[in-house]
C-alpha cells in the first residue's frame, strides 16, 4: 500500500484492552528513506481509517530489513481527543 508518498505494508492489526479499547497496528516500512514527518502523517491516516472506533490506536513501524519480531524501529499512536504522537529510535 502506497500512502503519503510512504509505501508500507500493514502486518497485522490486533484489538486489546478491557476499560479502554485499544488497538495496535503492525508495519513494515518497504523503504529506509522514511522521515519523521512521513511516519505522523502515516500515523494519523491510519488511525483516521481504522481506529475511529476505539480510544487508542497504536503504531508499531519496521525498516525493511527488521526482524519484526523484535525491537521495532518507531511507535506512533493517537488517542480520542489527545492527539497523536511518535517516538523514533535513532
Amino acid at each position: 500500500m502506497i500512502e503519503n508518498k510512504v509505501a508500507y505494508e500493514i502486518l497485522y492489526i490486533k484489538d486489546f484492552g478491557k476499560g479502554m479499547h485499544r488497538r495496535t497496528a503492525k508495519i513494515k516500512l518497504l523503504e529506509n528513506n522514511v522521515t519523521r514527518e512521513d511516519l505522523q502523517n502515516l500515523t494519523r491516516d491510519i488511525w483516521l481509517e481504522h481506529g475511529q472506533d476505539v480510544d487508542e490506536l497504536v503504531t508499531v513501524f519496521y525498516l525493511p530489513d527488521m526482524d519484526t519480531s523484535s525491537v521495532s524501529y518507531a511507535f506512533g499512536g493517537c488517542m480520542k481527543g489527545k492527539g497523536c504522537y511518535l517516538t523514533v529510535d535513532q
